[in-house]
């Protein structure tokens, strides 16, 4: 058994503009086998310093947002529909309600996610008022969307005084939600569906939470057509689109074996509200491939061959998550964190796996918005023990940092 195709692993990434880097180092020899990148725009990532970074088109992203090893953050296009994402002094207006005073807007009054001296300080004060019917907030409208639409609005905010605060954050498809505001960056997203062909997103305080004053500052707004929040897109005049990413052709025939192997997957699962090419294996061919793929959270192992077989699917919930599809004709199973989800006994043949791809079926793009933290490929099936051990996490400590718990 060899692992002739490896991505991620160990945190080990190599980019450059229209390619990211996928290999094999069987018998100490290293042999490239990159995918092919594209994206038709400039993006935004995470540094490893921790740092909104803007990288250019094409570029692959190495997104460090929430792993120390950094992920391959693919994504679907979205347009943000703020014109001045990082100037809080334009666009938006108050609202005052009983005791509420407007909002005090200062311009560049702290350093940003971004490193620069750009973050704007807003503070707001309800003059002692306790009423839910006093509120003090910025507002910013937007219009001419269907009706009905979904909108995810998102923000990053940060105490400017040391501070915790209490303050409310919503668009006019949600509910209100209170949310805590810490003397560390934070980015807050609120999502809702409104039978209306306008939207308003809105921050700051009433007069039933704690807090009846708060000097906050303000970076990074963002309304888009969507169901959850995407990475950052900067504006300054006009809404930007950030075009879709794709990652593909990663491998060749001589890495791919057409009678049996094991695709392993690491990653840090999105539900799309659609279909979602986790990873497959193909010729873009829809009678010859191996495929992980989501239908909304519904995520399946998928061998097209001379039969279509699902192996195995699963509900998911958002968060990380380990995969594995074992393939070859009547022995075929499929891992999701350590449990066995199904498995198959029947017969199949496949020819001509030419390719990794994590974006494309039969030349059909399916963007991924999951980013995925490591790939491996081997050229024959594991054992059950096997594909137990590769998908489950290897400590309690590993657990908790995963899947994002809180420990007792």
């Amino acid at each position: 058994m060899a692992n002739t195709l490896k991505f991620g692993t160990d945190g080990n990434w190599a980019t450059k503009e229209g390619s990211t880097l996928a290999y094999n180092d069987e018998n100490n020899n290293y042999k490239p086998l990159p995918f092919t990148t594209t994206r038709n725009s400039i993006a935004t990532r995470v540094n490893k310093e921790g740092l909104i970074e803007v990288v250019g088109s094409d570029v692959p992203r190495i997104d460090y947002t929430d792993s120390a090893d950094g992920v391959l953050l693919l994504e679907k296009a979205s347009t943000n529909l703020i014109t001045y994402s990082e100037d809080f002094t334009t666009g938006w207006s108050n609202l005052i309600s009983g005791s509420g005073v407007n909002p005090v807007v200062t311009s560049n009054q702290g350093i940003s996610p971004d490193g620069g001296l750009n973050a704007d300080r807003v503070v707001f004060d309800l003059n002692g008022g306790n009423s839910s019917s006093d509120f003090s907030l910025l507002n910013y409208s937007l219009s001419g969307f269907l009706n009905p639409h979904t909108l995810d609005t998102s923000i990053y905010l940060k105490s400017s005084d040391g501070n915790d605060y209490q303050v409310a954050i919503y668009n006019r498809g949600t509910s209100v939600q209170i949310i805590t505001v810490t003397n560390q960056w934070q980015r807050f997203s609120v999502n809702g569906t409104r039978s209306n062909t306008t939207n308003n997103f809105r921050i700051g305080l009433f007069g039933n939470t704690s807090s009846n004053t708060a000097s906050l500052l303000l970076f990074g707004s963002q309304a888009e057509l969507s169901s959850q929040s995407s990475s950052y897109i900067p504006t300054s005049g006009s809404s930007v689109t950030r075009q879709a990413d794709t990652a593909s052709g990663a491998g060749n025939d001589v890495v791919f074996n057409d009678i049996e192997g094991t695709i392993f997957l690491d990653t840090n699962f999105k539900n799309s509200s659609g279909v979602q090419i986790l990873c497959s294996v193909h010729d873009f061919a829809t009678n010859k491939r191996l495929e992980i793929w989501a239908n909304n959270n519904l995520i399946n192992g998928f061998i097209g061959g001379s039969s279509n077989i699902n192996v195995g699917s699963s509900n998911l919930i958002n968060g990380s998550h380990k995969i594995a599809l074992n393939y070859k004709s009547g022995n075929s199973s499929f891992y999701i964190d350590g449990f066995l989800i199904g498995s198959s006994n029947s017969s199949f043949t496949i020819s001509a796996l030419t390719k990794m791809n994590l974006s494309y079926l039969d030349g059909v793009q399916f963007t991924s918005i999951s980013p995925t933290k490591e790939i491996g490929y081997y050229d024959e099936i594991l054992t059950d023990e096997e594909l137990e051990y590769m998908t489950s996490y290897r400590s309690l400590n590993e657990l908790v940092t995963e899947l994002n718990l809180n420990t007792l």
